[in-house]
């Protein structure tokens, strides 16, 4: 009888876990799932890992060419030439010769179902003359869109031990993708190709197995396990997850389909009536800058609300609409002014209403050895800690500044041009360095 209390005993915690734990067990070595409206990060599990990304890379070689084609410098039934180069890639592929030509449309469908390493090189000398240069555009371009730790090597997804990226840019990638070419993304959700007589089935099951799944890409090479970044509907919300490291084509759409089920759920019990709305309004995610180049600054009294943690569920992920008030949140605080104005970018684009806080680079009083502090301002004191909690979840280091304490440091730096905006910035609904100065001047 004891035995049996004790196995009962044990069942029952066993259970209890398993209905309150959202994280996958023995699941994906990486996953990450996000409002593909507002970048809102709904799950995450070592969302910063990096791993070899495998066919997924292809989706930036997509992300080229569809921007190529935007702007006319490819055309879908422009006959592109295979060389040498491309058509020794290794399977899979479509089995291109050297000599011949493809179209772009073709080959764009090559990638999508087949996941065509030949194909891949074509669309990349295409456009960069070489695989490799190509790829560092890959790669200049990726960071451009907020994927600050990826590196391409390839334009296929072949292992290399430098290529490398993670759940969190992949889901960037992703968003991207459905974001800037609404014309090319049903290329995605293509079922099955034929060239030559040949039919190549889609590789992504989630597509006709789950409701309103329409893309994305599948990946794999034996360093990185089974990989896939997918995207799907219901009513008006879309999401966009990553799984990465599953150990077989079946489990990646397993655990996928986990996440979309939570998150959808979630959502859903948000927006019945009588329940806190869903007021998540985040921006797309954000690049997260290597913390390397970064100086650490004196940390104000007021420290950030502890980032959410890992494999969680987060329904409410962003703050509401700011209130204009005296306190400031500090995003980092850098040797190089352009370190300073790169964290800002990033800060304003992961906030909600984030161009309408006044950006601000307070530098020190050194001028041997100059510290820029990066920060936002024109919050009150509720609204700057939940803005540090947000930027917490999307790995940007963030501390709250109270009136007081800006106050005494404008007194030391003086106000004669010391205050600089990020040029860069998207526009605010008002202008920065009027707000700034209203902020930061004694009242």
């Amino acid at each position: 009888m004891t035995n049996l209390v004790r196995w009962l005993a044990g069942a029952l915690v066993v259970a209890t876990m398993a209905a309150v734990t959202p994280a996958l067990a023995d699941g994906p070595a990486a996953a990450i799932v996000i409002r593909a409206d507002t970048g809102a990060i709904l799950y995450s599990d070592n969302i910063d890992l990096r791993r070899p990304p495998a066919s997924l890379a292809k989706m930036m070689t997509l992300y080229m060419t569809f921007e190529s084609m935007k702007f006319g410098k490819l055309k879908p039934e422009q006959q592109l030439p295979v060389s040498r180069h491309a058509a020794a890639q290794v399977p899979t592929k479509l089995g291109l010769r050297a000599g011949e030509t493809i179209t772009v449309k073709d080959a764009i469908m090559a990638l999508v179902t087949q996941s065509a390493n030949d194909a891949a090189v074509v669309l990349a000398e295409a456009q960069g003359g070489t695989e490799s240069a190509f790829a560092a555009s890959m790669t200049k371009r990726a960071r451009q869109i907020g994927m600050a730790h990826t590196t391409f090597k390839n334009a296929s997804g072949l292992n290399d031990k430098e290529q490398v990226s993670t759940a969190y840019d992949l889901a960037r990638l992703g968003q991207s993708l459905i974001r800037d070419f609404p014309q090319y993304y049903p290329y995605f959700s293509v079922p099955k190709f034929t060239y030559r007589g040949t039919t190549y089935n889609n590789h992504n099951g989630m597509l006709g197995n789950y409701p309103g799944a329409d893309g994305l890409k599948t990946g794999y090479v034996a360093a990185s396990g089974y990989n896939l970044t997918a995207s799907a509907v219901r009513g008006r919300v879309r999401l966009v997850g990553v799984v990465l490291g599953e150990n077989s084509p079946r489990a990646r759409d397993q655990s996928m389909t986990q996440l979309f089920d939570q998150a959808f759920q979630k959502l859903a019990l948000n927006e019945k009536p009588g329940t806190k709305p869903n007021t998540t309004t985040a921006q797309a995610p954000a690049a997260k800058m290597p913390t390397t180049t970064a100086a650490k600054a004196p940390v104000p009294a007021a420290a950030p609300s502890a980032p959410a943690k890992p494999g969680t569920i987060m329904a409410n992920a962003a703050p509401p609409p700011p209130t204009r008030g005296g306190w400031a949140v500090q995003v980092g605080a850098y040797r190089d002014y352009t370190g300073a104005e790169d964290q800002l970018l990033q800060a304003t684009r992961a906030l909600p209403n984030g161009a309408q806080h006044a950006p601000v680079i307070l530098p020190g009083t050194s001028t041997k050895d100059p510290i820029y502090r990066a920060r936002l301002g024109g919050f009150n004191e509720a609204d700057a800690r939940d803005a540090c909690r947000v930027l917490g979840t999307r790995g940007i280091s963030c501390v709250t500044v109270a009136p007081d304490t800006q106050t005494a440091e404008l007194a030391e730096v003086g106000t004669d041009g010391d205050i600089t905006t990020a040029a860069a910035l998207p526009p605010g609904a008002f202008d920065p360095i009027t707000e700034v100065r209203k902020l930061l001047l004694p009242r």
